[in-house]
């Protein structure tokens, strides 16, 4: 019943370090108009158009990093996946090559969860302040692209610099910093864990891994070419895995405090009364 009321009356609520962190648009903190208007942003690159546009390269993506954990004794799949993520959503959003660049975003993007529960201290060495060097760094590659605007990146960024040139915009730099931070982070962790819990879901109920099995089977048998490739209707055809990992993401979102919201009388004055609603999903 309390996810079910998410945003309405029950409202989402994050300790002071992770609002500080994301600033004031951060995208789990936003609401109304501004929420639509940077939400629509976001479909650019994560919305069903740009995913289908794209879906022949993440198809590839997964497949070369499968592959790769298949030939290993073992593998962290959480780290693994997120690795995965974080090197195709950085490509995506800010052309990001770890190999060309000089900084370690995916290490500090790491450091950001941890500082993200942590004493919001900005004290050189401590987790918070590691966090903060990570917005620099977004901030230092949004001034440089600003101060060579006729290169090219065809990438997210390149997206946000046209909408700031734009005389009726709202958007501010600092929006667009935080929007670019809130979407590597999403993506990478998120989506990391979402994963991680429907494969520990799937383990521990037999009946559901086969139901998904023969899902997937049937889309082999039906196929023309056994070798071939992904298409969108095969992928829009997976109702069962898209009930796997829709459940596990909804877990995995919702797995913070929430204000109870819901108004309640009391001497002629309104409350809102917190009660923590956490769901630990693995450990």
């Amino acid at each position: 019943m309390i996810l079910q009321q998410d945003g309405q009356s029950f409202k989402g609520w994050y300790p002071p370090s992770i609002k500080r962190l994301l600033g004031s648009v951060g995208i789990a903190l936003i609401e109304g108009s501004l929420s639509k208007y940077l939400k629509s942003m976001m479909r650019t690159v994560v919305g069903p158009q740009s995913l289908k546009s794209a879906f022949s390269e993440i198809e590839s993506v997964a497949t070369t990093n499968m592959e790769k954990w298949a030939s290993q004794e073992s593998v962290e799949l959480k780290t693994a996946v997120a690795d995965m993520i974080f090197e195709y959503m950085g490509k995506k959003l800010i052309s990001y090559d770890p190999e060309k660049s000089s900084e370690n975003l995916r290490e500090n993007f790491d450091t950001f969860i941890q500082g993200a529960v942590s004493l919001p201290l900005g004290i050189p060495g401590t987790a918070y302040y590691k966090c903060l060097q990570v917005m620099m760094m977004l901030k230092n590659m949004l001034e440089a692209r600003q101060a060579k605007p006729n290169e090219v990146h065809n990438d997210f960024f390149d997206y946000v610099l046209e909408e700031l040139k734009q005389n009726d915009t709202i958007l501010t730099e600092e929006m667009s910093l935080e929007l670019v931070f809130g979407l590597l982070i999403v993506n990478f962790e998120t989506i990391s864990q979402a994963i991680t819990v429907a494969i520990k879901f799937l383990n521990e109920n037999p009946q559901a891994l086969k139901e998904l099995t023969e899902e997937h089977r049937n889309i082999l048998d039906n196929r023309e070419n056994p070798k071939a490739g992904l298409t969108w209707e095969e992928y829009k055809s997976m109702t069962f895995t898209f009930q796997v990992y829709y459940l596990s993401l909804v877990i995995i979102i919702r797995n913070r405090s929430r204000n109870y919201m819901m108004d309640l009388l009391d001497d002629g004055l309104e409350h809102s009364h917190p009660i923590h609603q956490i769901i630990h999903t693995f450990h």
